[in-house]
């Protein structure tokens, strides 16, 4: 089977105040294991079904107190992939199995988030945004930040005092200041595949990038979902997908996606600085800068919508004032200082790229090969309903609706005894590209 390729290969338990020398190795006790990632958390969240026949219950640490090293390995090549530590978040249920053992249900965080929550800060940094976060994540919980996928902060040298917060409250509370030059918001997040380390990622160098699945898109048809004897065809195959409920245009009006302005009140000089957003401007910016393809790929508004004779992104709602008075310190900017411009074309940013909101079940296969993680591009493509269409004309076979390159906003893999299936959710941030062979041989029957 495709997904023993990857499995479980050492779960070891430990009580807080021992060493991992004294371990239990539990990895024959799990019958299925689950691992979240989301793009705007810094921590991986995982579940464990654990079969107690060793007196789990009953140990004195056994309490919410203890501390699991799982490791997931490539058993063809018999190597590593991901080593994490988690803490025990909680023992939601259990479940007899004979008289003698049950089925334990287990959540568990990153052991970071334990560090975080038993500490709070409050101290000044100087430096970039991203260099304050640095210094938090490393300083305060022993990690590194991997810039992935990264542009430079547009922000420059700031002086921050932190006022009193856990270090991960700290480090997004300075990560949402932060964007690119264009506007574009950063995430701060845990890969599965990362060992002491978060990641912080800009959204305009994601968007830049190639999908990690440019040689092998994802593809969903109804042949090839019936059909999984072909392993190659299975670790590209869409096994479901649901497209979710996407925010009613009233919403995003209302959130400012389509107009809105900020308004900056100097009160040293009396001078008010008005700038007017348009959501429809921004994507015309995407397009001249090579984001993506047409503003009309990505679905996400009708640049052409109209109220009263006027086009909505030309009304303002909401509308932002700032009041500002002198410099905070004389040798630099402070955590407000000359940045709600750029910070609220991000939020607009976010709520145009946050439109079209999908699921998708697949194997595991793919996503351990290549390490895929949240904030990455992946390619899918759908095939259309109109059985009119030769097969001989494959661009006219493809849902254009559907199809393209889509930004990975959660993870969940689920690993049991038999297989290992991967569930995600992803928006989509641009169409195929045209005029390039865009079907895998495996979606055609």
């Amino acid at each position: 089977m495709l997904a023993s390729t990857y499995a479980l290969s050492e779960v070891l338990l430990f009580s807080s105040g021992t060493t991992e020398s004294a371990a239990i190795n539990v990895t024959p006790n799990i019958i299925e294991a689950s691992f979240y990632e989301e793009i705007n958390k810094p921590y991986v969240h995982a579940s464990l079904v654990l079969v107690d026949d060793f007196n789990f219950r009953g140990m004195a640490a056994g309490q919410g107190t203890e501390f699991f090293k799982i490791s997931i390995s490539d058993l063809e090549n018999n190597k590593v992939i991901s080593e994490k530590y988690y803490a025990v978040a909680s023992i939601d249920a259990s479940l007899e199995l004979t008289d003698r053992s049950d089925a334990i249900l287990i959540n568990l965080v990153e052991e970071h988030v334990f560090v975080s929550q038993s500490n709070k800060i409050s101290r000044s940094y100087t430096g970039t945004l991203d260099t304050i976060v640095e210094r938090i994540v490393s300083s305060e919980l022993g990690l590194q930040l991997h810039r992935y996928l990264f542009e430079e902060t547009a922000q420059g040298s700031r002086k921050i005092v932190v006022p009193y917060m856990t270090p991960l409250d700290a480090a997004n509370w300075v990560k949402q200041r932060a964007t690119s030059k264009s506007g574009f918001p950063y995430h701060l997040y845990s890969s599965l595949f990362g060992k002491n380390a978060l990641r912080m990622t800009n959204l305009e160098a994601v968007m830049k990038s190639q999908p990690i699945n440019v040689n092998f898109p994802l593809n969903y048809t109804k042949a090839s979902s019936d059909s999984f004897n072909d392993p190659l065809k299975k670790s590209r195959t869409i096994k479901k997908f649901k497209e979710m409920k996407t925010d009613p245009t009233l919403s995003l009006l209302e959130r400012g996606g389509f107009g809105s302005s900020y308004t900056a009140i100097n009160l040293d000089n009396g001078i008010a600085e008005k700038t007017h957003f348009s959501g429809r401007n921004i994507l015309d910016q995407f397009v001249v800068d090579n984001l993506i393809q047409s503003k009309y790929m990505l679905g996400s508004i009708d640049p052409y919508l109209t109220f009263n004779d006027k086009l909505a992104d030309q009304y303002e709602s909401p509308t932002v004032y700032q009041v500002s008075l002198g410099k905070t310190y004389s040798e630099s900017l402070n955590y407000h200082e000359d940045n709600e411009k750029l910070k609220m074309k991000g939020e607009i940013v976010k709520l145009i790229l946050s439109r079209n909101p999908m699921d998708v079940l697949v194997d595991s296969f793919m996503f351990f090969m290549t390490r895929m993680s949240v904030a990455n591009k992946i390619r899918m493509i759908f095939l259309n309903n109109d059985l009119g269409q030769p097969t001989t004309d494959l661009s006219r076979m493809i849902d254009k609706r559907r199809s393209g390159d889509y930004l990975l906003t959660a993870v969940r893999h689920d690993m049991s005894q038999t297989e290992t299936n991967t569930s995600f959710s992803a928006i989509k941030i641009d169409d195929l590209p045209a005029n390039k062979p865009i079907i895998p041989e495996s979606a055609i029957e």
